[in-house]
């Protein structure tokens, strides 16, 4: 296979290997991936639960004609596609090395399946001189797929990273729609529904912080399931879903990186954000349960378990700005005596804060509503 590494054109020649299928399965779904030699895994499926055993009869290459006008090697869709070896796709790399070593060929994948549930697979370049890890996990109990990329650098001079994935999945063929959400404040989490087609969706978020115009995840319907997943990070991010010529679809999902924004120097690694996919034939609902349950069992509940959620009460709507000691004692002995458990002491308490023109952000106590401070209020409480 021919490929360019800066200026010099190189030849690489693919060795003999051996097909072999990883497959991951949890209570409801199955992922499986084909591992062929140095090159990145293939993806074969991702969705709903396949019957225990079951694998592909034969290599995906065996079954696929080869493409006219194309290079000499098919390129089906991969856990990693690169740049510069015949992936016209978007690719989960774009780095170059003072303007070489910008295409990616992966001479070396080991491959580990740690359990049923999770592999981790390290690709190596040894040309463009990095090595990739890319950790999957598919959770028996939330059918949520975890993954994440690290990137480091194995060559004696800096390499500037312009974008990395942190997952590459794949989307079936009757995929036909994707909700994304948008919203401002007060007005937040408004579905916005596109269709899929051959043009590339692509949504991202340049404000440096998690938005409410720009949500990092989104829900895809398809015939046979409904798919969704989260970026799970709270900065800039893109997400992109893409038509392949096989009939399916790619979805990426990273952080948005600014120019000169990363830049590995010689050993240095860079770990992307975890994604959190899950697939499911209830429908939204049964994404989204699958993502709380994913998400309660992350937590360190104190004793080990969650508890109901205690019943609160909130001043705002009752006070608005006009604070005073008396008027809030009354409020709290009123909600404690019809069960309330918790009393929220909202906007209007702190220092100037009169009206909503002023003194946002200045927390400390307004000496004129609260002269001893708060603690007399928190003592009744």
């Amino acid at each position: 296979m021919l490929r360019f590494a800066g200026r010099k054109l190189k030849v690489h020649v693919m060795a003999e290997h051996v097909t072999r299928f990883i497959t991951l399965n949890s209570t409801h779904c199955t992922a499986i991936l084909e591992a062929n030699g140095s090159e990145a895994p293939l993806w074969r499926y991702w969705g709903p639960k396949l019957v225990e055993g079951t694998v592909p009869p034969s290599p995906l290459r065996a079954t696929r004609a080869k493409p006219s006008f194309a290079l000499d090697h098919d390129q089906p869709l991969s856990l990693f596609p690169t740049f510069g070896v015949g992936w016209f796709g978007q690719t989960a790399l774009l780095a170059h090395r003072a303007g070489s070593d910008h295409a990616q060929l992966m001479t070396g994948c080991a491959v580990e399946q740690l359990d049923p549930q999770s592999a981790q697979f390290t690709l190596t370049d040894d040309i463009a001189r990095i090595a990739i890890l890319i950790c999957l996990t598919l959770d028996p109990a939330s059918d949520t797929l975890s993954i994440t990329t690290r990137l480091s650098n194995t060559g004696d001079t800096a390499i500037d990273i312009q974008w990395l994935a942190a997952a590459t999945i794949p989307l079936p063929p009757d995929a036909q729609m994707i909700r994304s959400y948008s919203g401002r404040h007060n007005s937040e989490f408004q579905p916005v529904e596109d269709r899929l087609s051959r043009s590339i969706w692509r949504r991202e978020n340049r404000r440096g912080i998690t938005s409410h115009d720009c949500f990092p995840g989104a829900v895809i319907f398809a015939h046979s399931a409904t798919y969704a997943a989260q970026l799970a990070w709270s900065g800039n991010h893109v997400q992109t879903v893409e038509w392949l010529d096989d009939g399916r679809y790619q979805w990426q999902m990273g952080e948005w990186l600014a120019p000169g924004e990363i830049i590995l120097e010689a050993g240095e690694s860079i770990e992307t954000p975890e994604v959190l996919a899950t697939c499911s034939r209830g429908g939204e609902s049964g994404v989204a349960q699958n993502f709380h349950a994913a998400i309660r069992a992350r937590l360190d509940w104190p004793g080990g378990a969650m508890r109901p959620r205690p019943v609160h009460l909130n001043t705002w709507e009752g006070l608005y700005f006009k604070h005073d000691l008396h008027s809030l004692k009354d409020m709290a002995s009123a909600a404690a005596d019809i069960g309330i458990e918790r009393f929220v002491l909202d906007d209007g308490w702190f220092s100037g804060r009169q009206d909503d023109t002023s003194s946002l952000g200045d927390w400390w106590p307004d000496a004129g509503k609260y002269p001893d401070g708060l603690s007399p209020l928190a003592d009744h409480i």
